[in-house]
């Protein structure tokens, strides 16, 4: 009874903000993606605060727009006719899956959730969002929204509070998981915002400079708040143990490194000397175990990967349907003592065994689409120096996805998904 009031007050104070300014509510969205963990029901549908925040702000985007001009409002936008194909291949892949599952009422609750809600959200920011500055707010929003989510996991690795499974919360071998359910979700979430933290702080720094007196403290409060976000999104990574999330970061850093002229020089110093020092530290082993998927961890994801595609083999066009994987998969399943996971922890497999081959098709042509854009637009020196480093914090954002994506499952979650959608529309 009291959650139902607390819920009705939230959606009415969201409503009320989101129907003065549409980007008050996309701002909100991105703040509480992780708020899908609060579910309710309505009717007999399940539904979360995450989605019921969707829902709402799409219903104010229709009833503003009007039917008549709903039409050329989309068709106006400038990239719309490069993007319509993959969008629809996407979506239609995913319809179909639905009737391909072996769960009907599973897969329409993932179709809901994790592609039609996703595209709603991706349809309200592309036609709202109109320049730089207003994107900026939305990642703002995203990335103190997560603050408190890292602070809270960095406090689980002193304290073992709430930390779910007795093996990760022993002190010996924790590994926090802040509001989520497991730990890799807390690296699954925060390391894409990384990118963002760090391009927050670069553009503050440098408007430092040109500010007066009280401008300037000011400033530096919202540096030290985006270096205290950046701290705990780290640490709280590096508590989580997710190894997928560090390498793909570290990976990240060391190719902007790279491409970035003042700083080339110093990143080939600094990989060069990472591996000439690290064999013959006591890193070299665990290192090469994680790596080259020789630990225990390593070794079930290529038994998992092997059991995925013996059985796409005999499935290779519509794979198992959305929802389908656990019981498509268990004939070919090997390892008796492991579990059968709810995906594959790949994410191309992942596309392909939940949408089929027309899914995976459609995922790549957005992500196809995604950097050809970006790299198209940082070199357009018209943009300006500050829109091409948000095109880069983008691309970075993308790239440590895809990077942690072969080794985990980056958008079957609530949150991720409308966090991939999130970066198309700011891209877009």
């Amino acid at each position: 009874m009291l959650l139902g009031v607390l819920l009705i007050l939230f959606f009415a104070c969201f409503f009320y903000l989101a129907s003065r300014n549409l980007l008050w509510g996309l701002i909100l969205i991105a703040a509480f993606l992780p708020s899908y963990l609060i579910r309710f029901e309505i009717l007999g549908i399940p539904l979360t605060v995450l989605e019921g925040m969707i829902l709402i702000s799409a219903a104010i985007w229709l009833i503003k727009s009007g039917r008549k001009n709903l039409k050329s409002q989309i068709s106006n936008l400038k990239n719309y006719r490069e993007w319509r194909a993959a969008i629809g291949l996407f979506l239609l892949a995913a319809t179909v899956a639905v009737f391909v599952s072996p769960d009907l009422r599973a897969a329409l609750g993932i179709w809901k959730a994790y592609f039609i809600e996703p595209a709603l959200f991706f349809l309200v920011l592309v036609t709202t969002v109109k320049n730089r500055v207003e994107a900026e707010k939305i990642i703002l929003g995203l990335v103190l929204g997560a603050l408190p989510v890292a602070i809270f996991a960095v406090i689980q690795k002193f304290t073992g509070w709430l930390i779910p499974n007795p093996f990760w919360a022993a002190e010996a071998t924790r590994r926090v998981t802040s509001v989520f359910g497991y730990p890799n979700a807390v690296a699954l979430y925060l390391a894409p915002i990384v990118p963002f933290c760090i391009y927050l702080l670069i553009k503050v720094l440098k408007e430092q400079r040109t500010k007066n007196k009280e401008q300037n403290q000011k400033m530096f409060f919202i540096a030290c708040s985006l270096l205290l976000a950046l701290g705990s999104f780290l640490l709280a990574i590096i508590f989580a143990q997710s190894t997928g999330a560090l390498l793909a970061l570290a990976t990240v850093a060391a190719l902007a490194g790279l491409i970035y002229k003042k700083t080339r020089y110093w990143a080939v110093g600094v990989v060069v000397l990472f591996f000439l020092i690290v064999p013959f530290t006591s890193f070299r082993e665990p290192l090469s175990q994680e790596v080259l998927l020789r630990g225990r961890s390593g070794q079930l994801r290529l038994n998992m990967w092997g059991e995925t595609v013996e059985m796409l083999r005999a499935r290779p066009i519509f794979g198992a349907g959305l929802a389908g994987y656990q019981s498509a998969v268990e004939p070919y399943h090997i390892l008796n003592w492991a579990e059968i996971y709810l995906y594959p922890h790949n994410l191309f497999l992942n596309f392909w065994t939940e949408t089929g081959l027309a899914g995976l098709a459609g995922f790549l042509l957005l992500v196809l689409n995604f950097y050809r854009l970006g790299i198209k637009r940082t070199r357009n020196d018209e943009l300006g120096i500050r829109n091409q480093g948000l095109m880069l914090a983008l691309l970075a954002a993308m790239t440590v996805i895809l990077i942690h994506g072969l080794v985990d499952a980056p958008y079957f979650k609530n949150d991720l998904a409308i966090m991939f959608w999130l970066l198309l529309g700011l891209m877009f």
